[in-house]
């Protein structure tokens, strides 16, 4: 049963691929715009068949128009040549009644409108009816469909229309749909002799605008799938380096820190990878920095342990002046120890955004109070150089901190006899303040390590101190989002300098 258990639960936890597939960036992005297209086609539809319906009706009231024009241009007497041809030529037939472009009876109304006919070819969907007496007379084209034929209930009700002499009539009729009609009575005297009636049904037109439509969304609809799968493929590339970043951040470990992202291009991706790269940078320092801080701090301990564990065993109870010595010696390694210990917590903290309590501070008085302090700490030949006066942003207790470390540092290198002095000035937006001694100087193979942590020169001793002196110092200058410099010739001396914004620290280099 357990391993039933225990294959079940591999089957629930395997990935389901099309679930993965579903859940992808790039596919709830494409299947969002599906939507959105979806919805803006289903609102552009029926506004483009409207408007394209609104362009048929205007084109054959245009064409009604025109027809109305005609006849009114063949009343008026502007007569074509042909029409000319067409006179002469009726004017023959026996029983034709004269043309006259003012008939004053129904045989006369026959040759005018006959001749009127002949010039017309009206455009498709349009039919020209006369009307003599309230019957049909004749059309063109003589062909007329079948619900406009003499006897139809549509030709009765055009038949019957007395006013208005112009509107629509909309039928249930596949082959005509809605009919747009104008009437044009002619008269003799209060007589109405007949009635040229203008037909023209729209359902052709409509039904080939259908046609294209229907047309046009059947290319969209292909474009639009296209489209849409050339979109799925290239959102997955646009979108690689978050599969990269996800790649990168499961092979992180706390032995592998090194994973990194090759970030191509510009863009807000480019810039997720270029925080996560930093980020990694941030997190590997930090964590080599942990290691290195264990590695050094488990050495430095281990010395005076072993200092205090030896003495102890050999210590002889019933000697008091060897009980003495050994319990004043295990007391100055327990001090020494704490003193590694408070360096190790100050350390730490100047990693924290609120190591520092900022304040405005006068350079004048920070030189004096500190040249004041430093002068109890050794018989040396101590100096006041240059003492800018101007006002900066700093921490007091860290920077008197500093310099303290400093000057503790001076004083290891150099005897009675040297000079330590100390200064400030203002050069451009910064502030320099300085220790500088006479004393052995720094090889320059030295000048770079001493700043990192239990670091010691060559010739120093180690009861001199715990080596963490001028990384603290460093740190300080650094959270105050400034640096240190150091120019030293062996046996000529060293200058230590602490190059300070006057403004502050900016808030990253606060929150380091």
């Amino acid at each position: 049963m357990a391993a039933l258990s225990h294959s079940a639960d591999s089957v629930q936890s395997r990935p389901n691929p099309v679930r993965n597939w579903f859940w992808e960036a790039r596919t709830r992005i494409l299947l969002w715009y599906a939507l959105l297209l979806l919805g803006l086609v289903g609102l552009a539809l029926p506004l483009m068949r409207y408007r394209l319906f609104a362009q048929v009706d205007a084109r054959v009231l245009e064409d009604l128009d025109e027809e109305v024009e005609a006849f009114r241009d063949f009343r008026a007497g502007r007569l074509q040549p042909l029409d000319q041809v067409n006179i002469q030529r009726l004017q023959q037939e026996e029983n034709r009644a004269r043309f006259t472009l003012k008939p004053s009876n129904a045989e006369e109304f026959k040759t005018f409108i006959d001749i009127f006919l002949m010039r017309r070819v009206p455009e498709d969907d349009t039919f020209l009816i006369a009307k003599i007496n309230g019957r049909f007379y004749r059309s063109s084209p003589s062909g007329l469909p079948a619900d406009l034929r003499p006897g139809e209930p549509l030709f009765e009700e055009l038949r019957q229309i007395q006013d208005p002499l112009e509107g629509v009539l909309s039928i249930k009729n596949r082959e005509l749909g809605d009919v747009i009609y104008r009437i044009k009575p002619v008269q003799f005297g209060d007589r109405v002799l007949g009635q040229l009636i203008i037909v023209h049904a729209t359902e052709g037109e409509r039904r080939e605008v259908l046609e294209s439509l229907r047309e046009a969304i059947l290319v969209i609809s292909s474009l639009a799938f296209i489209s849409l799968g050339l979109g799925w493929w290239f959102a997955g590339r646009v979108l690689s380096p978050l599969r990269l970043l996800s790649t990168a951040v499961r092979q992180i470990s706390e032995s592998d820190l090194s994973q990194r992202i090759s970030v191509q291009g510009r863009g807000e991706l480019a810039n997720l990878g270029q925080t996560f790269n930093d980020m990694m940078e941030r997190l590997e320092a930090a964590f080599q920095t942990q290691r290195d801080l264990l590695n050094d701090a488990g050495h430095e301990l281990r010395t005076p342990i072993t200092i205090i564990r030896g003495h102890l065993e050999l210590m002889e109870s019933d000697n008091s002046q060897e009980v003495s010595e050994t319990r004043d010696l295990v007391i100055d390694e327990l001090d020494r120890m704490s003193r590694l210990v408070d360096e190790l917590i100050l350390l730490a903290k100047s990693e924290r955004p609120d190591f520092l309590q900022l304040q405005p501070l006068a350079t004048n008085q920070l030189i004096e109070e500190l040249y004041v302090k430093v002068q109890a700490m050794a018989e040396r030949k101590w100096q006041l150089d240059e003492v800018a006066a101007v006002t900066f942003r700093g921490d007091r207790q860290r920077l008197t901190e500093a310099v303290l470390n400093l000057v503790q540092n001076a004083v290891h290198h150099t005897a009675v006899a040297d000079r330590i002095s100390l200064g400030c000035r203002q050069q451009g937006q910064n502030l320099h303040l300085w220790v500088r001694d006479t004393g052995d100087g720094i090889a320059p193979e030295d000048q770079e390590r001493i700043f990192e942590r239990f670091a010691r020169t060559a010739h120093r001793s180690r009861a001199e101190g715990s080596g963490l002196g001028l990384a603290i110092v460093r740190a300080i200058a650094e959270s105050h989002g400034g640096y240190t410099e150091l120019v030293s010739e062996m046996n000529q001396g060293a200058k230590f300098t602490l190059v300070l914004p006057l403004k502050g620290p900016h808030p990253s280099d606060a929150s380091r």
